[in-house]
């Protein structure tokens, strides 16, 4: 008996450890899960406006993010975290700047308007960034950025062929011409510029799109894609084109989708994380794992999208 009953306050032990732990770690996946969003600013004190702009972009160059410009005094930047995608706003003047996260394409937002506690993170970060970039020297000289995308949508999912770990790829979707309703099936063909013909990258498009074959109705609607690669960022460097990537970043494309009548309908954007640390635009070769995720990705949702609207 005395054993016996032992054995029992063992187990009751044993199970309030468990529920405790199992609360715990419930907590705080909720806490992690749901957080007000935060903004961070920062001060300047000897700057001009062209170096804040700059100590900005180089802070996130350097640091794994792409970086655009929204608007005179606003830039928009976005990284990678684990399966998802965190994008922020940099506002700035000859004050300073404030760093905030955006709602709008941010894939980490809950449908109250929180935010996972990654979103919050990684702006504190590039604010942190940015000031130790301000206290140093920064070139006075502008920093050449694209501008940013305006985009209907942005998905964050896992695309590409069975025959490595599928990419992560942001697919960003604009809407140019919407149908006045949704097609019952599409056919979608794919051409890609002449100034990529006989490329690397257009080796690697043909390939992945052979192998692949996503699944589209022979009957139906036919849509022309028109597929080109477009680059994060550039530095001019000479006659050639030099990307100096971080350790992380994207390889990208963007497709132009065309009814029958030559009508642009959208445009999507593609980008899959790559481990290369510089591209140039005459590559030997290219990840053909990533660019199975791009083309796969873009099949999809452009498939979705052109029949359901959703």
């Amino acid at each position: 008996m005395f054993n016996k009953t032992l054995g029992d306050k063992k187990v009751n032990k044993t199970k309030i450890f468990l529920a405790s732990v199992l609360a715990g770690s419930l907590l705080v996946s909720g806490c992690a899960s749901k957080r007000d969003p935060m903004q961070f600013s920062g001060e300047n004190n000897d700057k001009t406006l062209a170096q804040v702009r700059n100590a900005v972009i180089q802070a996130a160059h350097r640091n794994d993010w792409l970086i655009c410009e929204e608007a005179d005094g606003t830039l928009r930047a976005d990284i990678i975290h684990r399966q998802d995608k965190v994008y922020a706003d940099i506002h700035y003047d000859e004050t300073g700047f404030l760093v905030t996260p955006n709602l709008k394409y941010s894939t980490l937002v809950n449908d109250d308007g929180s935010v996972r506690r990654a979103v919050n993170n990684h702006v504190k970060r590039l604010s942190k960034l940015i000031t130790l970039r301000l206290a140093n020297k920064v070139q006075e000289e502008p920093i050449l950025i694209p501008a940013c995308r305006n985009y209907d949508s942005v998905e964050f999912n896992k695309f590409g062929s069975e025959r490595s770990p599928l990419p992560y790829v942001t697919v960003g979707f604009t809407w140019l011409n919407k149908p006045v309703r949704p097609y019952g099936s599409v056919t979608l063909s794919y051409s890609l510029p002449e100034e990529e013909a006989g490329s690397a990258f257009s080796k690697a498009v043909r390939y992945s799109l052979e192998y692949l074959r996503n699944g589209t109705s022979r009957n139906g609607e036919k849509i022309n894609v028109e597929v080109r690669r477009v680059y994060p960022y550039e530095v001019l460097k000479g006659d050639k084109r030099t990307l100096n990537l971080p350790t992380r970043t994207e390889l990208m494309i963007r497709a132009t989708a065309y009814n029958r009548e030559g009508v642009k309908l959208c445009e999507v954007d593609v980008s899959a994380h790559t481990n290369n640390r510089l591209f140039r635009e005459e590559d030997k070769q290219f990840d053909r794992f990533d660019v199975d995720g791009l083309i796969e990705g873009l099949a999809a949702v452009l498939e979705r999208k052109l029949t359901t609207f959703r």
